[in-house]
């Protein structure tokens, strides 16, 4: 999820650079890097906004710090895997605020728009939701 999503990328990427492609590669509301500076404000905005179950701890605070530092120059390259990005169906937007800023991740097969926002699509009442998307694209996939 989320930046998490430019480690699961650049894995497959490595894989396949050494012979083995990924079945599938499933980003939850992964921001292209050259949108996280326009959706970091709204995003603290969300972490920290008083009803949202979302918690902030040192933990998180490394692991976002670590993530923009190992990939503050880098950009995703294409993979063969097929890869699915299930997006928030809220905006980045805060309240009061215009634009419709929502992820985007132009190297994905598939993109699924589910309940929720960044936070809320994998909580109550959205996750089951989300993995029911994610779940059919799987399906469908080994189908094919």
């Amino acid at each position: 999820r989320s930046t998490g999503g430019w480690i699961a990328h650049a894995v497959a990427r490595r894989f396949e650079d050494l012979g083995v492609v990924a079945d599938a590669v499933v980003l939850l509301d992964s921001l292209v890097p050259n949108q996280l500076k326009e959706a970091q404000v709204t995003a603290a905005h969300q972490m920290l906004t008083d009803g949202n179950d979302v918690w902030l701890d040192d933990l998180r605070l490394i692991a976002m710090g670590a993530y923009l530092g190992m990939f503050s120059d880098w950009r995703p390259e294409p993979i063969t895997a097929p890869t699915l990005l299930v997006r928030a169906g809220d905006s980045y937007a805060q309240p009061g605020q215009s634009g419709n800023l929502r992820t985007t991740w132009s190297l994905a097969d598939t993109v699924l728009d589910v309940p929720g926002n960044h936070y809320t699509m994998l909580d109550a009442p959205h996750a089951e939701s989300t993995a029911e998307a994610v779940d059919s694209w799987l399906t469908a996939l080994r189908m094919e």
